[in-house]
């Protein structure tokens, strides 16, 4: 059985099949906050594009607060910007859960 996929193109930097970015609803957290630190830093979109190889379009979503990315996007964000990842990343309010608590009682 022969299936081709000619509709759906390799990412050859990979060998594999894109992975499709989840976009959060409006309800939803934000899941970083890549656009602020990069205004804070004055990287423009597009010199943002061409730091990490890629389109201005490409910049434009994944900079959206809910837009769920892969590790490795995020580290080339790190990377392009010059911040600690942590800067990048949007500070859970929600308290530690009780095992995590009761570990970090005990240290």
């Amino acid at each position: 059985m022969n299936v081709a996929h000619d509709d759906i193109p390799l990412d050859s930097s990979y060998g594999h099949l894109p992975i499709p970015q989840m976009q959060a609803s409006a309800d939803q957290r934000p899941l970083h906050r890549i656009a602020d630190v990069r205004k804070r830093q004055g990287v423009s979109v597009r010199s943002a594009a061409r730091r990490m190889h890629t389109s201005i379009d490409q910049v434009r979503k994944q900079e959206e607060p809910g837009s769920d990315m892969l590790l490795s996007e995020l580290l080339r964000w790190q990377q392009a910007l010059e911040v600690p990842i942590s800067d990048l990343l949007v500070e859970s309010e929600a308290p530690l859960s009780e095992p995590i608590l009761t570990r970090a009682r005990l240290l």
